[in-house]
């Protein structure tokens, strides 16, 4: 596989595998919020009927919660990358760089 062919495949995959770990760390975000709260966390955390609390603490929560999820996905998918081609990643290159 050519270089740039590497690149897009690790692209690609490290993207699929960040958007899915975010999509599910939110639900599962979503129903641990609503088991502690009893009631469904913001979903428009500008509208009037939110509280300044529960918009911060949903943003706080949930936006740490999906960032987490990602950075472990994308890094499970360097590592498994690493093991199969024997190199790191193009993003573990060009990080090592700066």
């Amino acid at each position: 596989m050519k270089h740039s062919s590497q690149s897009q495949a690790w692209t690609l995959g490290a993207a699929l595998i960040g958007t899915m770990a975010g999509l599910a760390t939110r639900r599962l975000m979503a129903e641990a919020w609503e088991a502690t709260q009893d009631n469904p966390p913001p979903a428009n955390p500008a509208a009037e009927d939110v509280t300044w609390g529960d918009a911060l603490t949903w943003a706080a929560v949930s936006g740490l919660a999906v960032a987490v999820a990602r950075v472990f996905a994308k890094r499970s998918v360097s590592n498994a990358w690493k093991r199969r081609h024997r190199e790191p990643t193009v993003e573990w290159t060009r990080s090592e760089l700066l």
